[in-house]
């Protein structure tokens, strides 16, 4: 998966950055072949609402045997008025070829800076960074972070 945090956005063939909500958009990696043509691209898969996106991370569950097959975190920074904004957690919901991105577990923020997600012995970590305020680590849980 590829997933493109968009803080500024197109419209009427000019960028606009007036805005902080925004379409981020969702890429899939996928080998494809047409007769006798073959290659690997880059294809759309869908949108999701976001507002200030400063950070995007591929969260990897390989510890956990019943979770979704791709999850990834988004953080949120501004809106134009405020700081308090979160980390939104999507997984996967369909099978390979239908389905989209939703979001599982909403993390409350002031100004997130960062994201990183990272397993480290059987469990796996997403660690926040925000703006004057201690720095957050997770743990997941079957099906969400605590």
């Amino acid at each position: 998966w590829f997933v493109l945090g968009l803080f500024c956005q197109y419209s009427t063939s000019k960028l606009d950055c007036g805005s902080y909500s925004t379409k981020s958009q969702l890429y899939k990696l996928k080998r494809w072949q047409d007769g006798t043509n073959s290659g690997t691209g880059v294809f759309f898969q869908h949108e999701i609402d976001t507002v200030g996106v400063v950070d995007v991370e591929s969260i990897s569950l390989i510890y956990d045997v019943v979770a979704a097959p791709a999850y990834f975190a988004v953080a949120q920074h501004f809106n134009g008025i405020s700081n308090a904004l979160s980390v939104d957690i999507y997984a996967w919901n369909g099978d390979e070829g239908e389905g989209k991105f939703e979001i599982v577990q909403i993390i409350p923020t002031f100004g997130a800076v960062g994201i990183k997600s990272q397993n480290y012995g059987s469990s796996s970590f997403l660690l926040i960074a925000q703006l004057d305020q201690p720095v957050h680590l997770l743990e997941w849980e079957p099906e969400k972070l605590i």
